[in-house]
């Protein structure tokens, strides 16, 4: 709106209040793309999960008896039998492959990078990776298999292990192209390089391997004589490594040793690309607490989850846990100065198993939840133990979350991001479960699924309300981003976007003059009508032009008017509602200059006001043509004034209407009885006198 437009008074009056006003908080949830659940009638998990710049999504995990990723059945050799499959991202399926012996192997994680994808897990017996056996030296051994990305056709594998538990928990792929593994051990195991020995009954590993054959390049092992475990890892874009798990006792991560506070603790540790230590930290309480997520983001930020009980401080002051277990999330910058912390959880056992940080540094989280727990924007959840996830800005504010699963036990264990900012998350659901789209039943003890989900919430959010300008009120633009369903890839896709308008009295006091002739409406218990709507089509942003119940005025105040917007799919039943917001509106346009102003004798008349809004007209005296130094005559609401008792040698008249708009004058010369325009607009900055004031409210 120009700032010398004829509403200049009615923005003074109105322009501490923004058109968009915060509404009622509501949370938002994930917008479900598509998903596959796999299964027997044993039990089946995915592990983890990773993205290619392409979009294709790989996962790895574990499954028994017979299963069918997309492709022709796997079965299983015994026991648990590791799969390996990839997907295009609207979720066809381009290769599967299983490995195992009659005992228990399992895949836990997986990064691709380039032309190849590389697995860890672990395995006991006799397994071939796609190439030669690979034997185990004892209970199990951990392994790293490379394959390319295309087809799933090895490339190269390794194994690592001793007469003990051998386990390679977590694999990432630098951008100088090494392959890094953290897992834990116990005895005596060569992992490429110098025999390495644990202190205790398990040690944490971290070893580097070239990208192109599997060599060994480094390996280093931390630990005590208690229970050490690394369970994720990642590296940032300056090939360091970052590492984090858990610890007991007193460990050394190749800096200053660091004490357990109880029986276990969380570390989180860094390394350069030779691994070499950086820095190290540890958080934890006097009871177990875990770390299972690390992620980093383009500035070498890194973001580490798990679970912690009782009271922990994780470099900004003690979180303590509302229940047995609680949820942390937390960010320290390069050099592992913490940033902030955040707990979320229940009064029951609530658990974040993997983070994930996409280029622009949105956090996403999953893991499980007991009960209703709120993960930023509300409670969700409420059944059994259910899967979970959550999207937060780089501060820690909740962007949206969800929670899935059926009465008994449904676990998220892995979340990636995609090249759109959308993200997949995988883990194990038992009983019927929807994880935001179709309801799938499980085959067996627990079954294993892949979903992906959007970069937006299902809910289209409106941006703003903001009144249409150059109008006669009434009307508004309301600009929202789109639902995270508007596009091609959605289960269901939206179709239309539609306008509601909450049904509510209008301004309080009925327009004086011709303005009766608005439409009116009385209001409807808690109703909403649909004002407007709009197709899809796929845009990030969209807007509509829809009618108010009334304007704001400067003799009633404000009055807003409430709207959501409905993302309506193909089906009556499948839609995702906006949060309600409000906004108002103005009549923006004066009403035209009186015509035919004539004075005789005293009298002065002109023709009346054509505009349906009209309130009063204003007559004005002056000595002379300057209407700036005009003074107010009277006001009238007919077209006539006698101004016998007020002489002056020029005389104006305005028109305003109901929402305080004032046009622009029409002039007489008394004497002579010439008319005109008068050549300057009137400021509309004006009180009113005090008894025309107290008579108008």
């Amino acid at each position: 709106m120009r700032p010398n437009s004829p509403v200049a008074f009615i923005l003074t009056a109105f322009v501490l209040f923004p058109c968009l006003s915060p509404g009622t908080a509501r949370a938002l949830s994930p917008a479900h793309l598509w998903g596959k659940p796999f299964g027997s009638v044993g039990a089946e998990a995915g592990q983890a999960v990773a993205v290619d710049p392409s979009g294709n999504v790989y996962i790895t995990g574990y499954f028994s008896n017979t299963i069918n990723l997309g492709g022709s059945n796997l079965a299983s050799a015994g026991g648990n039998d590791i799969f390996v499959a990839s997907y295009t991202a609207a979720g066809l399926h381009r290769w599967s492959q299983r490995f195992g012996s009659t005992g228990d192997d399992r895949g836990a994680g997986i990064s691709v990078q380039g032309s190849y994808v590389v697995v860890t897990g672990q395995f006991a017996g006799t397994v071939s990776f796609g190439g030669s056996n690979l034997v185990s030296a004892g209970s199990t051994d951990a392994f790293l298999a490379c394959y390319i990305y295309n087809s799933g056709v090895h490339y190269w594998s390794r194994a690592f292990g001793s007469t003990s538990a051998d386990v390679g928990c977590d694999v990432a792929i630098s951008p100088s192209l090494q392959v890094v593994l953290v897992g834990y051990f116990a005895g005596t195991v060569n992992f490429g390089g110098s025999p390495l020995v644990s202190a205790g009954s398990s040690d944490i590993v971290v070893a580097q391997y070239a990208y192109a054959d599997g060599a060994h390049v480094w390996s280093n092992r931390y630990g005590s004589t208690g229970i050490d475990q690394g369970w994720t890892i990642d590296v940032d874009a300056s090939s360091n490594v970052l590492v984090s798990g858990t610890f007991s006792g007193t460990v050394g991560f190749g800096g200053a040793s660091q004490p357990s506070a109880g029986l276990a603790d969380i570390f989180l540790a860094k390394y350069n690309s030779s691994g070499t230590h950086q820095w190290s930290l540890r958080a934890g309480g006097t009871s177990n607490d875990y770390g299972y997520g690390v992620d980093t983001d383009a500035s070498g930020n890194v973001y580490a989850c798990g679970i912690f009980r009782l009271s922990s401080d994780f470099g900004g002051g003690a979180l303590v846990s509302a229940g047995i277990a609680d949820i942390y999330l937390a960010k320290y910058n390069s050099s592992g100065v913490h940033q902030w912390s955040k707990r979320f959880g229940g009064a029951n056992f609530d658990i974040a198993n993997s983070v994930a940080v996409d280029p622009a540094g949105t956090i996403a989280m999953t893991g499980y939840i007991n009960g209703g727990v709120d993960l930023g924007t509300g409670p969700v959840g409420g059944g059994g133990s259910d899967a979970f996830v959550a999207r937060y800005d780089a501060d820690a504010n909740p962007l949206f979350s969800g929670a899935y699963g059926s009465d008994l036990t449904d676990n998220g264990l892995a979340v990636a991001f995609d090249p759109t900012g959308g993200f997949f998350m995988t883990g194990y659901f038992a009983g019927s479960a929807s994880f935001g789209g179709p309801t799938y039943a499980h085959a067996g003890a627990d079954d294993g699924f892949l979903a992906r989900y959007s970069v937006l919430p299902s809910e289209p959010v409106i941006s703003a309300i903001e009144d249409i300008p150059n109008d006669q009120g009434r009307r508004v633009k309301i600009t929202f981003a789109r639902s995270g369903h508007d596009q091609a890839e959605a289960g269901e896709p939206i179709e239309r976007y539609e306008a509601y308008r909450r049904d509510a009295a209008g301004p309080a006091a009925a327009p004086r003059g011709n303005s009766t002739t608005l439409p009116t409406r009385e209001p409807l218990d808690l109703g909403w009508t649909e004002v407007g709507w709009i197709h899809a089509h796929g845009t990030n942003g969209y807007g509509i032009d829809v009618p108010t119940i009334g304007d704001s005025t400067v003799t009633l105040g404000q009055y807003r008017s409430q709207f959501f917007i409905r993302a309506a799919t193909g089906s009556m039943v499948t839609f995702h509602d906006s949060p309600a917001d409000s906004g108002y509106s103005l009549d923006n346009l004066a009403p035209s200059i009186p015509q035919n102003f004539v004075y005789a004798s005293g009298q002065l008349s002109w023709d009346e006001s054509p505009v349906a809004d009209f309130d009063f007209f204003t007559v004005y005296g002056s000595g002379t043509d300057a209407f700036g130094s005009a003074t107010v005559v009277d006001y009238s609401v007919a077209p006539v004034m006698d101004v016998t008792s007020a002489p002056y040698a020029f005389y104006f008249v305005t028109a305003t209407d109901y929402s305080g708009n004032e046009g622009r004058p029409a002039m007489i010369n008394a004497p002579s009885g010439a008319g005109g325009i008068a050549g300057v607009v009137c400021a509309l900055g004006f009180q009113l006198p005090q008894p025309v004031q107290r008579a108008r409210r």
